[in-house]
């Protein structure tokens, strides 16, 4: 085989490999796009035994009157524990609320609280599309009570 023809199928092999290697690079996550319609907190408390009420703070800024807020509580593993939802209708746009916990179905360590938020552009037009968005997340510990 004559140079020639060897450099230009190793340069074909090269190009092949270089192109398999790009494929099988995973692109990289995007970063979540938070929206700033609200916010939610809850202090660290002990998780006790039993099920028991632990409360959490929101607060909705929506850019229209007419909304809803939807809250997820998660533990560190990432299973859904609890759920709760406020309507501008019905509920102001800060407060407390309460969700039960039981013990046997979650775990100590950090927890995670997601609030989505759904409003109406056009509040006096109820055919308007919702347009829906993603709050940024809060974090609370449920710790292990003292011995």
């Amino acid at each position: 085989m004559s140079l020639r023809r060897l450099l230009v199928a190793s340069g074909a092999a090269l190009a092949l490999t270089a192109g398999l290697l790009v494929a099988s690079v995973p692109a990289a996550p995007a970063k979540p796009s938070y929206q700033p319609w609200g916010a939610t907190r809850a202090p660290d408390k002990v998780l006790r035994g039993g099920c028991h009420k632990y409360r959490f703070h929101y607060r909705v800024d929506a850019p229209s009157s007419s909304w809803a807020a939807e809250f997820f509580l998660v533990n560190r593993r990432g299973v859904g524990i609890a759920n709760a939802a406020v309507m501008s209708e019905a509920d102001p746009a800060k407060g407390w609320l309460r969700w039960t916990i039981c013990r046997p179905s979650t775990v100590f360590g950090r927890h995670k609280i997601r609030m989505k938020v759904t409003y109406n552009p056009k509040p006096k037009d109820p055919t308007a599309d919702n347009v829906s968005g993603w709050v940024k997340p809060s974090f609370f510990r449920l710790k292990r009570p003292r011995r």
